[in-house]
């Protein structure tokens, strides 16, 4: 079984370190827990990267580059054997 390199692009990564900013300075006790689903989410997507649906039509600029659309609003790309993580959204959480 083929397994893909995930890539973090840099404005994914801000997002995920404010996320966990977020939880953990609001006292959120579920902050590991998060970052633990995180971990398997990219884990699974490692494996079956194909497996999941393409953005939905609410986000066309991101359909449109073929982006795919995982639990916690996370949008990646497949090229070659690598996953480029795009964007991970959180809408629960407030500017900080």
């Amino acid at each position: 079984m083929k397994i893909y390199n995930p890539k973090y692009s840099d404005s994914f990564s801000t997002e995920l370190e404010e996320i966990i900013r977020y939880k953990i300075l609001n006292n959120h006790a579920n902050a590991k827990d998060f970052y633990r689903k995180f971990l398997e989410k990219v884990e699974r997507v490692k494996h079956f990267p194909f497996s999941a649906p393409l953005a939905p039509e609410y986000y066309p600029r991101l359909r449109a580059k073929g982006c795919r659309y995982i639990h916690f609003n996370i949008f990646y790309t497949i090229k070659g054997d690598e996953i480029l993580f795009h964007r991970i959204i959180h809408a629960a959480r407030k500017s900080i």
